[in-house]
């Protein structure tokens, strides 16, 4: 991928597709060195690269070997609240074993061409708030 057009869309596009794939490799050129992963259900963050890709590896492992726990990771948008001034975002939406079990959002943050944070959102904004495209990237 041509990183002077790298986005967030095409970090969306590349996380969903990992995520499909079960292959945490095809994200790992992507990631900065001090990126950042948190999520809603968390107590702490976890920084920089290796822990990350190590983090996601396992998880994606652990999927593997459990089909019944397979993740459906779709496009989306987010769709700002009324009153904020927020304006619509490339998102991943996740899904737990049926592409309708909708259980949070992948948020994503780039600097200097490289995703530099993802933040796993299941309460606010809420994963039902996302406008879903159907794309499920392979």
């Amino acid at each position: 991928m041509d990183h002077l057009k790298f986005g967030r869309k095409e970090a969306a596009t590349i996380l969903a597709r990992a995520w499909n794939n079960l292959d945490a490799s095809l994200l790992e050129p992507y990631i900065a060195q001090d990126i950042i992963f948190w999520s809603q259900q968390a107590l702490t963050d976890m920084t920089g690269k290796n822990a990350v890709m190590a983090h996601l590896k396992t998880e994606m492992e652990k999927i593997r070997k459990s089909p019944e726990e397979r993740i459906f990771a779709e496009l989306g948008e987010t769709k700002p609240y009324s009153l904020a001034p927020d304006t619509p975002e490339p998102c991943v939406v996740l899904a737990h074993g049926d592409k309708n079990n909708v259980r949070a959002l992948a948020l994503l943050k780039l600097e200097y061409g490289k995703i530099n944070s993802i933040g796993i959102c299941s309460d606010a904004p809420h994963p039902s708030t996302a406008r879903r495209t159907g794309e499920y990237p392979q």
